[in-house]
């Protein structure tokens, strides 16, 4: 298991990798959002097999957007009146 702390600033992110799954927990503010998309490339995730939100604050889940939108995701921890409340779809 590898686990890498993303920095962005005032805000969570975190990489877990463990064998060929992996699992971010937060993504910084929205403005990070493509930051954490390219670590994310950078450490060749392709899917994301869970990815969590811990709290509808924006310095957590703010650059989820672009993760959600742009990498395959199997599961997820966002309730779907959450994600619509923070404009994620």
């Amino acid at each position: 298991m590898i686990i890498h702390y993303i920095d962005v600033g005032q805000g969570d992110a975190t990489l877990i990798k463990c064998g060929d799954k992996a699992m971010l927990i937060d993504a910084g503010e929205n403005d990070k959002g493509s930051q954490v998309w390219s670590y994310l490339k950078s450490q060749n995730v392709t899917k994301l097999d869970y990815v969590i939100g811990t709290h509808p604050d924006s310095d957590h889940i703010g650059g989820l957007d672009n993760i959600i939108n742009d990498f395959m995701v199997y599961a997820t921890s966002l309730e779907m009146d959450l994600i619509r409340r923070v404009g994620i779809i």
